[in-house]
């Protein structure tokens, strides 16, 4: 996950977890030697734990600090979307959904992924549209996922990233105007990007 930070030196934090174990952490700018420490300390650690660590912690008169954003982004990857997903109670809330599936159902769904992707492969910057069903990801020509991120939730459309790419997952049972609107946001978002250079990773 590539997570946009707000407030601090750094401008982005790339995360990668296996389940609910933080595998490496790294920061895109700020203080280099601090911010390799910490990313050295949390590799191993259960995401919660670090989160628990980290959570609060203010650089000088800023309300936040890498630190904090880190727990932040933690926080993200864990309530939407990642691997840690699968606790006892979302697979019984999964076994529900499974008990009634029909043939109705499916292609409600269906035709919900045919709609987003139809509208997604017309909106600029977009080169390529991966995954199954509902379950996108979308490559861009020139614009980073991270910026893209940041803009949809300060417009409050919740997505997220996986890697370079942006990963939207939304539930099965999202209605028609509700892809509408997310499509909205996002041709708005993306109308208004201008072309960026690749960011170097610290």
């Amino acid at each position: 996950m590539k997570y946009k930070t707000k407030g601090t030196c750094s401008s982005y934090i790339d995360i990668e977890m296996d389940g609910d174990i933080i595998k490496s952490v790294s920061f895109t700018g700020g203080c280099n030697g601090n911010l390799q420490g910490i990313s050295r300390l949390v590799e191993g650690m259960k995401a919660e734990d670090a989160i628990s660590r980290l959570k609060g912690i203010r650089c000088g008169f800023k309300p936040t600090s890498c630190p904090d954003q880190l727990a932040t982004a933690l926080e993200s990857m864990l309530a939407q979307g990642h691997t840690f997903g699968g606790n006892p109670v979302v697979c019984a809330g999964a076994n529900v959904v499974v008990d009634r599936l029909d043939q109705s159902f499916l292609a409600q769904v269906s035709e919900r992924a045919v709609q987003l992707r139809t509208g997604l492969a017309k909106l600029p910057h977009v080169k390529n549209i991966s995954g199954i069903g509902l379950m996108v990801g979308i490559e861009f020509f020139d614009v980073q996922a991270a910026d893209v991120l940041a803009a949809c939730r300060e417009k409050g459309l919740l997505v997220l990233t996986a890697k370079t790419r942006l990963r939207l997952l939304p539930p099965l049972t999202v209605s028609e105007h509700e892809v509408d609107m997310a499509l909205e946001v996002l041709a708005e978002v993306l109308g208004t990007m201008e072309p960026t250079a690749p960011k170097e990773q610290a």
